[in-house]
């Protein structure tokens, strides 16, 4: 597919953007932060309200019959946010669910993903860093038993649904779901710098699952870390689209000597090299998503690209917002940091840029 956006997605991003600066900013925002919780009251809005949790899932599975624009917007429209809600986790579960797993497996699972009324984590750190999960899976029955340890679990803490890749006892990665009520498995807050992106160490003793898939599991694997890639780069193209407004909206209206600071040279050097990061950006997210449906080595190779570039231009053009605010840009009042930090936790998230460089530059042979 090409992603194309349309005047219908236009109108939609504006809608979602208006909703989310009402409701996911400001104080609210904030209170959420400090609560280490997600905004409860933001979620069910936009799930009961909005259904964006099903605007990439088919109506036949409980979703709005959207297509893979729409969930694009909705990420970059919640990245642009900051809004502490688990968006991203539960709509990278759902495609998971719905391009990965078996058949007779995810079906039972999307409806409530696609309604809001169950959230999603995924636990594919590991893997999607390159390493051997620190989880392993035994066969019981119709079922299999989880034990392990898996960090930086995005949402995890809240998430009634888990994906996690393990080891089955031949050494073959595989996908496993793993209720948020089931026995074994505990969970516990990380530290972080980022407050708007809850992270999660998630340890499993015994834990009962259900594989996704039977055949071809590496492959499936790396098709959800894939996802979440995709997922993540969008989020990121959101921020950094924020992040160049801010600094660009402050040059038109800080006044020094005399005039805005925006008319000298430095700055206006530094804007333009903003927006050139932004635009390269937003293509190699957009080409990642365009992959999605094929997935295999071309979306691979366009996923640890978009993770890759947009790690590093979030960040750079969330240090250059600050710069350009001066001294207020660095004051906890102010919202340049949220975004340096979002910037600096996702960039690491998943596998820093320098480890998908190499996995790039392997797929093409340099």
């Amino acid at each position: 597919m090409v992603l194309m956006f349309s005047e219908t997605h236009d109108e939609f991003r504006s809608v979602t953007r208006k909703f989310l600066i009402e409701n996911g900013e400001g104080q609210r925002r904030r209170a959420a932060m400090e609560s280490g919780e997600h905004d409860s009251v933001t979620w069910h809005r936009m799930t009961d309200e909005l259904g964006l949790t099903g605007v990439a899932i088919p109506e036949e599975f409980g979703g709005v019959g959207g297509d893979l624009a729409d969930l694009v917007v909705v990420l970059e429209e919640v990245g642009r946010s900051l809004a502490v809600v688990p968006f991203l986790a539960t709509v990278v579960v759902g495609q998971i669910l719905l391009r990965v797993a078996d058949r007779d497996s995810d079906r039972p699972w999307l409806p409530a993903i696609a309604g809001g009324a169950v959230t999603g984590a995924v636990a594919l750190d590991a893997a999607a860093r390159g390493s051997a999960p620190g989880i392993t899976a035994v066969p019981d029955g119709d079922r299999w038993i989880l034990s392990g340890h898996e960090s930086f679990v995005i949402g995890g803490h809240t998430a009634e649904l888990v994906i996690v890749a393990a080891l089955d006892p031949a050494g073959t990665p595989g996908l496993f779901v793993v209720e948020g009520t089931a026995d074994g498995l505990s969970r516990c807050h990380l530290p972080a710098v980022d407050l708007t992106l809850p992270l999660t160490d998630a340890e499993l003793a015994g834990t009962p699952a259900w594989r996704l898939t039977s055949a071809d599991s590496g492959e499936a694997v790396q098709h959800a870390i894939d996802i979440l890639l995709c997922a993540i780069a969008a989020d990121q193209v959101g921020g950094v689209q924020r992040c160049l407004e801010m600094a660009v909206d402050y040059a038109k209206t800080r006044i020094q000597f005399g005039r805005p600071i925006g008319s000298f040279q430095a700055i206006k050097h530094s804007c333009a090299e903003m927006w050139l990061e932004v635009e390269a950006a937003k293509s190699s997210a957009y080409r990642a998503w365009e992959s999605v449906d094929r997935g295999g080595k071309s979306l691979s190779e366009a996923a640890a690209l978009a993770k890759a570039y947009c790690s590093r231009a979030y960040t750079e053009v969330a240090k250059r917002n600050i710069q350009i605010h001066g001294g207020i840009g660095i004051t906890w009042e102010h919202d340049s940091h949220l975004y340096l930090k979002r910037a600096k936790t996702l960039e690491m998230i998943a596998g820093a840029p320098a480890f998908h460089k190499r996995r790039l530059a392997s797929f093409v042979g340099i």
